[in-house]
């Protein structure tokens, strides 16, 4: 799937955090988001995923999305793993996977468990696990895999190395990077080069709320 951003604005409350951002990303590509805490980036991807007020124009495969609520633009293809994790603390790992499952996308290759475990192996012996006693590190890989199972087409990842250990790095750009080869649009907001670098095909800046290119 493609997504192409123009002109959108988005706030917080009465304060104004995005101005007049333009994006595209391309399906089987990686842009990197860099720039410093609180310059925006988290608030592009909210906007994107429909969780902040917005205003421009958000198309996805050439369909305008702005205005669709947060649960249309998820079933439509947009997949997002915020900073936190926010993982089903008290729900097993098959469990957090279970609840996010959504039907087969026409044209894409499904997410299923055993994709996800592919993917990931280390979730594979923790699947009767409860997730508020994972790792920092396992938690992001559930995390994703949940997105997954809601089989996007463009995925939207905040600060995926945010807490985890510099193994860990390395396995989740090696994802990343299988992610794109199969197709996927990835959205990657990232301020640790080590991750970012060898998997971002291109990279914009984001200060106070603008992209600078």
């Amino acid at each position: 799937m493609n997504l192409s951003v123009r002109g959108l604005n988005a706030f917080h409350g009465a304060a104004q955090a995005l101005f007049g951002v333009d994006l595209d990303l391309r399906a089987g590509e990686v842009l990197a988001l860099v720039g410093r805490n609180g310059a925006g980036k988290s608030t592009l991807m909210r906007a994107i995923a429909g969780l902040v007020r917005a205003r421009g124009s958000i198309e996805l495969d050439g369909v305008q999305i702005a205005g669709w609520r947060a649960d249309r633009r998820a079933r439509a293809g947009i997949g997002w793993v915020p900073e936190d994790r926010r993982v089903f603390t008290q729900l097993t790992v098959a469990q957090n996977l279970d609840v996010a499952a959504a039907p087969p996308r026409a044209g894409l290759a499904p997410w299923t468990v055993a994709r996800v475990h592919a993917l990931f192996p280390e979730l594979a012996p923790l699947h009767g696990r409860m997730a508020g006693t994972l790792s920092g590190g396992e938690q992001q890989m559930l995390a994703i895999a949940r997105a997954l199972t809601t089989q996007p087409g463009v995925i939207l990842l905040d600060e995926p190395s945010e807490g985890v250990a510099p193994i860990v790095v390395e396995r989740l750009a090696g994802a990343i990077a299988a992610l794109r080869d199969e197709g996927m649009a990835v959205l990657l907001s990232e301020q640790n080069e080590a991750l970012a670098a060898p998997v971002a095909d291109r990279s914009v800046s984001i200060e106070d709320g603008v992209v600078r290119g």
